[in-house]
């Protein structure tokens, strides 16, 4: 998986670096010039898995690195509601 990141950005990644660690996902961190980024993502932060499929974007760190590392690795069952 790759984290980008603008370069100018002061949102610490390490909370998701560590968790992606502890679950042996390799995580590539890529730092993407702002102006560039801001041309393709209108995010701080974009979580790319290796199919390139986009599987989160954010201006912040999130809330619960872990949960987000299992559920973008496919180790937790999603919710769906029904709109009633």
């Amino acid at each position: 998986m790759r984290l980008a990141q603008t370069i100018r950005s002061s949102v610490s990644i390490r909370p998701c670096v560590s968790q992606a660690a502890r679950r042996g996902v390799p995580l590539i961190i890529l730092d993407v010039d702002a102006s560039d980024a801001a041309a393709l993502y209108a995010h701080k932060l974009v979580l790319v898995r290796p199919d390139r499929h986009l599987a989160w974007r954010g201006d912040e760190d999130p809330a619960d690195p872990m949960a987000l590392i299992d559920l973008v690795r496919g180790a937790h069952a999603m919710t769906v509601r029904n709109a009633a």
